[in-house]
């Protein structure tokens, strides 16, 4: 499992490094890349041997964890900026990521962890410390998924573009699903510090809510950019596209063939001339009757896709 989220994760990352020239605030990229790294320490013959390497006392779960909750801080304020402003912070919730590493860095050791350990929390977890240190992560685990859910929920009917409003709408889930292993997480703690039976019950829906919670923000944060990418590449295209044939018009309705300036880019372009096609059909009424309806369809085009820019969410 541990591989297929790793994979999961990594993919969300590199969609968001590829397009990272498109968006001014970068956190949904080092969200993807901490909780990849995180993730990947977790696979467990990584794990022993980054362990092995700090010694075999499992500090590799410590740096994991910290991973953890570092990418959890910059997925809300991503998700909080994209939806309340590039500027916004959450005084709270950078309060929150300082008190849970801080409270990773003081129970972990504390904790009796003597040997590398791909099942931290099954072999360990029976101590008050690694109860402690479990319920603080995901304490603010829980926290970050709440606040970033109930803004997406509140945002959602807001969205008109509608990669931005399936990505949000994904990442929503993914916050429900986290939440949900998070009391879960809570309940096997408990349930393990009592010795109860019961934990093994509880853990059943430990594996598909995690899966399906890094599943769902994987696919919530790659959608708005992978989106927006098509949409650029596609706007491009009908922008040169649109170019092309109103140079066939000028060239058919003047006699002479367009003089194309390299400098410019593909809008600028297509506004030069379509304003130049537009002053000489004001300046001769005559030539609008030799347009045939495919050509003044082409004008029109032209002024739609300059003239209406797309939403920006």
């Amino acid at each position: 499992m541990e591989i297929a989220v790793a994979t999961l994760m990594g993919l969300a990352a590199v969609v968001l490094l590829f397009t990272h020239r498109a968006r001014a605030d970068q956190g949904v990229l080092w969200t993807a890349i901490s909780i990849f790294f995180a993730v990947l320490l977790n696979v467990d013959p990584i794990y022993l041997w980054f362990d092995g390497v700090l010694g075999g006392r499992n500090v590799a779960d410590l740096i994991s964890n910290l991973l953890l909750v570092v990418g959890m801080a910059y997925l809300s304020r991503s998700v909080l900026r994209a939806l309340r402003g590039p500027r916004y912070n959450s005084k709270t919730l950078l309060a929150g990521l300082g008190v849970a590493m801080l409270g990773l860095i003081i129970t972990f050791p504390f904790i009796d962890a003597p040997a590398s350990s791909t099942t931290f929390m099954l072999d360990f977890g029976d101590q008050p410390a690694a109860a402690a240190y479990s319920m603080i992560e995901f304490g603010y685990v829980g926290l970050v998924m709440v606040v970033t859910g109930v803004a997406c929920l509140r945002h959602l009917p807001e969205m008109s573009r509608r990669g931005f409003r399936i990505g949000f709408m994904l990442v929503t889930l993914g916050c429900a699903c986290a939440v949900l292993l998070v009391i879960d997480i809570f309940a096997m703690d408990v349930l393990h510090l009592l010795g109860s039976d019961l934990m093994g019950v509880v853990a059943i829906a430990y594996s598909p809510l995690y899966l399906a919670a890094i599943a769902l923000l994987s696919a919530g944060f790659a959608m708005p950019p992978l989106s927006r990418y098509v949409e650029r590449r596609s706007r491009t295209r009908q922008l040169v596209e649109a170019n092309q044939e109103l140079q066939r018009v000028w060239a058919r309705i003047t006699g002479e063939p367009w003089k194309q300036e390299g400098d410019l880019d593909h809008a600028a372009r297509l506004h030069r001339i379509t304003v130049a096609l537009q002053d000489q059909l004001a300046a001769v009424p005559s030539l609008r009757k030799r347009l045939s309806p495919g050509e003044a369809g082409w004008i029109q085009q032209a002024e739609e896709l300059l003239f209406h820019a797309p939403a920006s969410a």
